[in-house]
């Protein structure tokens, strides 16, 4: 996307956008905040390419995204992405977010530590030292944004009926998944956010 066709939103806009992202997913929508102004600290809507290729507001490389969404299973085979979109960049990183968390909690770890693996995977590709340090930095920037954006930001009101679907063709395996989400969402809603120390 070219500069003169940046989306119009304010940089209060774009934090909504992404913390709403992760509620919509059940992910602590506060780390979600403090890891995408890592991302983008600024809070630019139009973000070129860095070295590593990264573009838009969520910094996702096309090289790997949307192959990943599709593969892993999280992002419909075939859905576009536009990384300098604001809502489809959060809505694709807070799907994959907590796509790698419950992966890695159903591999027995506990929360802090599959968000910790989450983290270093979205940054490194992998749970590496550069992604262990990224993760830190995100853990670190948590209180700041929570001090600094907490009268900005307008939590999502909780609708159930999001996660039931009203087509009457849905299978009964679907309509479990819609259960399964709207179950995990209430867990995560109830529960604090996971803790780790920042030098961790």
């Amino acid at each position: 996307m070219d500069p003169a066709n940046e989306i119009s939103v304010t940089k209060e806009e774009l934090r909504n956008l992404a913390f709403s992202s992760a509620e919509a997913e059940g992910i602590d929508p506060w780390l979600f905040l403090a890891q995408m102004e890592v991302e983008n600290r600024p809070w630019d809507t139009y973000v070129p390419a860095n070295s590593e290729g990264a573009v838009g507001p969520a910094q996702l490389v096309p090289t790997w995204h949307p192959q990943t969404g599709y593969n892993q299973g999280f992002w419909p085979e075939g859905k576009s992405l536009d990384f300098n979109n604001p809502d489809e960049a959060y809505e694709y990183a807070s799907k994959w977010v907590d796509h790698m968390v419950d992966t890695a909690m159903k591999g027995g770890v506990s929360q802090a530590e599959a968000y910790r693996q989450a983290l270093s995977t979205y940054n490194a590709g992998s749970d590496s030292i550069d992604g262990a340090i990224y993760a830190r930095d995100v853990y670190r920037n948590l209180d700041s944004v929570r001090e600094r954006f907490g009268d900005q930001i307008t939590p999502r009101e909780f609708n159930p009926m999001d996660f039931v679907s009203q087509d009457p063709a849905t299978t009964v395996d679907e309509q479990a998944g819609f259960i399964d989400t709207l179950k995990h969402h209430m867990q995560n809603a109830a529960q604090p956010g996971p803790t780790l120390e920042p030098g961790g």
